[in-house]
């Protein structure tokens, strides 16, 4: 793409496995088939979303009147919105760890099936960035990008709908392991989550869990912790029924100067920056 955003769509899809440097979004709008992720067949139809990584071969075959969104992704416009998007519940399961175990030979069981109603939703803010691509006025890139978070933001809040309410239990054991890790320091908040118990739950040898987890999820397990205690701060902070010292000790920090810091390093802010006292 000339920008950092792209946005076009293949109506009968015709394109056989190829790969590029982008990270590119599928939608697909209507229509079946198979997509092809390195030596991974899976079944596609209306509705149903997901992440492609840089450098991966990938294609559709056996296709029957398929139409597909693609939004290419820059991958300069993911990294300077990454301190953004991780925050997002479900961005890193969507974007990060589901394209990571796809791209590796191993079946994810779950992917993203958007309904009627968020399938509408999503294409009309698809089709706003495909009416941009023609445009010459200044602005027309940056509405692009606004456009694409706005339509991230949407798929990762449809996909924590979906991923929850599905079934880990026939999973493949390396998935199993980081899901469940991950869900520990939800379930949690990250409270006295410790990197042994993580990998308790996740059924492995801590040191082979850890480098599962880096892989897949792109941090090491007690950043991913620090990252949820972090998000549930903010939501402590900025509600202010609690001072930041009530807030250190319910999180299980030691004290608010040991609180602070570390939330200083998550989020390069002060708790007293947010914080609202009522």
């Amino acid at each position: 793409p000339g920008g950092r955003i792209a946005a076009f769509t293949h109506e009968s899809y015709q394109i056989g496995l190829h790969t590029h440097e982008f990270i590119e979004l599928n939608i697909v709008a209507k229509g079946h088939g198979r997509h092809f992720m390195e030596g991974v067949a899976v079944e596609v139809s209306a509705g149903d979303a997901f992440v492609i990584p840089p450098m991966v071969e990938h294609g559709y075959i056996d296709k029957g009147s398929l139409d597909v969104c693609h939004i290419l992704l820059h991958p300069e416009y993911v990294a300077s919105n990454f301190e953004r998007f991780r925050w997002l519940d479900g961005y890193l399961r969507l974007f990060t760890v589901e394209p990571y175990f796809r791209s590796h030979g191993i079946p994810f069981r779950h992917g993203l099936k958007l309904n009627d109603t968020e399938l509408a939703e999503t294409l009309a803010l698809y089709k706003r960035m495909l009416a941009e691509n023609s445009k010459r006025e200044t602005g027309a890139e940056w509405s692009k990008e606004c456009l694409a978070s706005l339509l991230i933001i949407g798929l990762c809040r449809c996909y924590v709908k979906s991923f929850d309410a599905g079934d880990d239990s026939l999973a493949h054991p390396h998935v199993k392991a980081v899901l469940e890790a991950m869900k520990l320091a939800r379930a949690k908040h990250g409270v006295c989550v410790t990197l042994d118990g993580m990998a308790h739950v996740a059924g492995l040898e801590r040191s082979h869990f850890c480098r599962i987890f880096r892989k897949a999820v792109g941090q090491t397990p007690m950043a991913f912790v620090r990252n949820e205690l972090a998000k549930e701060a903010q939501t402590l902070l900025s509600d202010g029924k609690l001072n930041i010292g009530e807030i250190a000790m319910r999180l299980g920090y030691c004290d608010a100067a040991h609180f602070t810091r570390s939330f200083r390093a998550a989020t390069g802010r002060n708790p007293s920056e947010i914080h609202k006292r009522k």
